[in-house]
């Protein structure tokens, strides 16, 4: 893998993906009761995107730069595993870990020359564990999209991932354990609400990765007006304000976000 502190773990494409449902959203959010929360106002979503998409396709991008994701993952490994290899990605040669790692796989067609550069990734863990009466190490694949995260969506993978992998998981609700009257588009809310605190709570005590974070925002998006229109931010936005807005969101604001992946 290319380990240059900018180049990103999924190909960033100047165009951001469109919700089934094309509805007006204006810059607010709600919380219980029906209150609106008042954001900035500083990034304006895209048809059919409810604002808390807008802010998660940004912070998902940042989160998915090699150089930061690597430092919110230490001290396991991530690695990019050829397709043909998917299904059993300890017996791709470059892997050398008998121990937890976390990968993503690409296709032929998306690598450019020894760098994948895939539209989209999907982060899944393999985990090692004693078997049999030897106790010999047997690799296992753990899906964020089995437990936690719904499938086919391409928001927090990468840090489900990193929960999964560090064990760190009690606040997360495993869908396959749920009775079945319960309504699971209410186990992804809890999910990915969830999975936004406890990000942000990584991102606020390291300052590292804040401040890694704060540096590509400014210089890699902030100073692409074509990236930075695409994404509807306003030019004046700090990084310290995006921040200040993520905490702002509440579990009945990503209601929208896991509706329209319906």
């Amino acid at each position: 893998m290319n380990n240059k502190k900018g180049k990103t773990l999924k190909k960033r494409v100047l165009k951001k993906r469109v919700s089934k449902k094309t509805k007006s959203k204006k810059n607010q959010s709600t919380k219980k009761g029906g209150n609106p929360i008042k954001l900035s106002g500083m990034i304006k979503p895209t048809e059919g995107e409810s604002i808390f998409e807008s802010y998660l396709t940004i912070l998902t991008d940042l989160i998915g730069v090699q150089g930061i994701y690597k430092k919110i993952i230490a001290p396991y490994n991530v690695y990019v595993i050829k397709s043909k290899n998917c299904a059993t990605p300890w017996n791709q040669s470059s892997i050398t870990d008998k121990s937890s790692f976390i990968y993503y796989c690409c296709k032929d067609e998306e690598y450019e020359g020894t760098v994948c550069n895939p539209i989209y990734t999907h982060y899944k863990v393999i985990e090692y564990n004693n078997t049999g009466r030897t106790n010999r190490l047997s690799p296992e694949i753990i899906d964020p999209y089995h437990l936690y995260q719904k499938h086919g969506s391409h928001g927090f993978c990468q840090m489900f991932a990193r929960f999964i992998i560090n064990k760190d998981v009690d606040e997360f609700t495993n869908i396959t354990e749920v009775s079945s009257d319960i309504n699971k588009k209410d186990v992804f809310q809890h999910n990915t609400y969830q999975c936004l605190l406890k990000t942000l709570k990584i991102i606020k005590e390291t300052p590292e990765i804040y401040n890694d974070m704060e540096e590509f925002y400014k210089t890699e998006i902030m100073n692409n007006k074509e990236e930075r229109t695409i994404k509807g931010i306003r030019k004046n936005m700090k990084f310290e304000q995006f921040i200040t807005d993520l905490y702002l969101f509440k579990l009945s604001d990503v209601k929208e976000y896991i509706e329209d992946l319906y």
